[in-house]
């Protein structure tokens, strides 16, 4: 969900995923994420967020961060962040590991039909005080927009984490569609 106003974006997501064996409910994972970017009449803006995520899927209980970081606007579709992040995660054996990280990212769109963008978001997160413990993740999407308000996604995405909780695999790859409401 997007709300924006002239000095102020807002993006808020919360996704929720069910694995089911049998058609009964297995495990779920859920994510949630705030982010509030605010404008100033020239670059870079300022923004932070907040983000909670719990996936028994990818051997981790629970993964909080919060940040804050300067926007750049590059071009019209091209954007890029840099800034810091405090991140606790919780693996399944309730192990808590705590780490302040750089949060950086790109982000793209680009234009192929009248109502089909095609978008691609990269995100590195190397920890401060060692560049070997890091995250990646990258995301590619065609969004195809049903109107001014409502989108639906198809989305490929990939993570990386050098130093993964117990258990947990370093890489992994998904699939999903995604419904999208703009408010504005």
């Amino acid at each position: 969900m997007d709300y924006n106003l002239e000095n102020l974006e807002t993006f808020f997501v919360v996704k929720r995923s069910q694995k089911q064996i049998n058609n009964k409910n297995y495990d779920s994972a859920t994510l949630a994420h705030l982010r509030l970017n605010f404008l100033f009449k020239k670059d870079p803006s300022l923004e932070t967020f907040i983000q909670y995520s719990k996936n028994p899927f990818r051997k981790f209980n629970k993964r909080e961060l919060i940040g804050l970081g300067a926007r750049f606007n590059l071009e019209n579709d091209f954007k890029a962040g840099i800034g810091i992040m405090n991140e606790n995660e919780e693996d399944l054996s309730t192990i808590s590991d705590n780490t302040l990280r750089i949060s950086s990212y790109f982000h793209s769109e680009f234009l192929i039909d009248e109502n089909i963008v095609f978008d691609l978001s990269a995100f590195l997160q190397p920890a401060i005080n060692s560049f070997s413990d890091y995250k990646a993740t990258l995301i590619g999407q065609f969004d195809f927009h049903i109107n001014e308000n409502f989108k639906i996604s198809l989305q490929y995405n990939t993570f990386y984490d050098s130093k993964p909780p117990t258990n947990a695999l370093k890489k992994e790859e998904g699939f999903a569609t995604v419904f999208s409401y703009n408010f504005d």
